[in-house]
């Protein structure tokens, strides 16, 4: 297992094949076996260690000195005192390392956020809605080809938002919308239907906490507007902003 070097894990895995080893062909009076397997458990302390794992190594660190005692009970034991001084001086510190490292442990534990226990009725509750989201679901929507009308994505988008599939509904209206701001032909009824939509979908998002989300709304539909080259005065554009503008920054009430 020294041989290993740093490769502390596969060290470990052959001192663990020795410690087995040991407590099988040792019985409870051989002081030779004892010192031997004080020796093991040292080395499975320090790797680790090596490995991060100081509560591990500390039980191993506890385990060597019960059978360096063990081996201290027998007449004449194999190691001199000089010998057992240098071994409880390397136990001591490397006990030291290793609570050093159970302390950091602890530090580092204490900084992390602590989520707030679960509530079982709550936990409850998230289950029947999540089961609910799921029937509302029904069969999976056939997507769009990509020439469909701004009719088509609105009447998507609609079937969407009534399975609270709020994302993928807000990407259906904002495509109507670019297609019926690009089409002269289309009548602007599309477009502020659109508009109406995608002011649907801001309110769910302020229900569901997400008001970033309500408010990259109005500013992707300025984007687009301005990219298409609509002019801000242009009526339908006008009152479809002032509307998305009302859904991201809702009036507050005191």
């Amino acid at each position: 297992a020294e041989g290993y070097g740093t490769s502390a894990l596969s060290a470990l895995q052959m001192l663990r094949h020795a410690r087995e080893h040991l407590e099988e062909l040792s019985g409870p009076t051989d002081r030779a076996a004892a010192e031997e397997l004080s020796a093991v458990l040292r080395l499975a302390a320090e790797a680790h260690a090596w490995l991060g794992e100081p509560q591990r190594g500390l039980a191993a660190l506890r385990d060597a000195e019960e059978a360096l005692a063990a081996a201290a009970a027998f007449s004449g034991p194999i190691a001199s005192v000089e010998e057992r001084r240098a071994i409880h001086r390397q136990v001591d510190a490397l006990r030291g390392e290793l609570r050093a490292a159970v302390r950091e442990e602890q530090r580092r534990a204490a900084r992390q956020p602590q989520l707030p226990p679960v509530d079982p009725v709550d936990a409850k509750l998230e289950e029947d809605l999540l089961r609910l989201q799921r029937a509302l679901a029904g069969p999976a929507l056939k997507p769009l080809p990509d020439d469909a009308s701004p009719a088509e994505l609105i009447e998507q988008g609609n079937k969407l938002r009534r399975q609270q599939r709020y994302d993928e509904a807000r990407e259906a209206f904002a495509s109507a919308l670019s297609k019926a701001l690009r089409s002269s032909a289309t009548p602007c009824d599309d477009a502020t239907k659109a508009y109406d939509h995608l002011a649907f979908v801001q309110i769910a998002y302020h229900r569901l906490g997400r008001p970033g989300d309500a408010e990259a709304i109005l500013k992707d539909a300025i984007a687009e507007a301005d990219a298409i080259g609509i002019p801000q005065e242009d009526e339908t554009r006008r009152k479809g902003e002032f509307e998305l503008h009302t859904g991201a920054y809702p009036p507050t009430y005191r």
